[in-house]
């Protein structure tokens, strides 16, 4: 499991307890560099999105964000995205889900729960 660095910097929390797991997640190099992504990766997901109709402002704000940069390594390197993300009917323009995005560029895409399923995740109560 890996993250980017760009979700690093939009996790912000004044609970010292994530502060502290942002932190230790930091120095196992669970965030990966933007730097790794190539410009083919950018580009497609840029074009995807002008494909899907987007408004130029719901795209602007999507590509300034982590949301983008992780859409561009998925596809690049055939990563699972987790995300929280529902995906959004097929009429909204204003504003771009992950979800929306992977289905159209074929990146498997799952909720947090899906995730916990595949990881046979246990939770046990002593």
């Amino acid at each position: 499991m890996k993250s980017i660095e760009k979700v690093y910097d939009e996790i912000t929390s004044s609970k010292p307890g994530l502060q502290q797991f942002k932190e230790k997640l930091k120095n196992v190099e669970f965030f990966l560099s933007i730097e790794n992504i190539k410009p083919e990766s950018h580009k497609k997901v840029s074009q995807t999105l002008l494909k899907m109709g987007y408004t130029e402002i719901a795209i602007r704000h999507f590509s300034s964000g982590a949301d983008f940069f992780l859409v561009a390594l998925a596809c690049q390197e055939s990563y699972t995205i987790v995300t929280h993300e529902a995906k959004s009917g097929g009429n909204a323009r204003n504003r771009i889900k992950i979800p929306n995005v992977c289905e159209k560029l074929n990146i498997d895409c799952i909720d947090i729960a899906e995730f916990l399923r595949r990881e046979r995740a246990k939770f046990v109560l002593e």
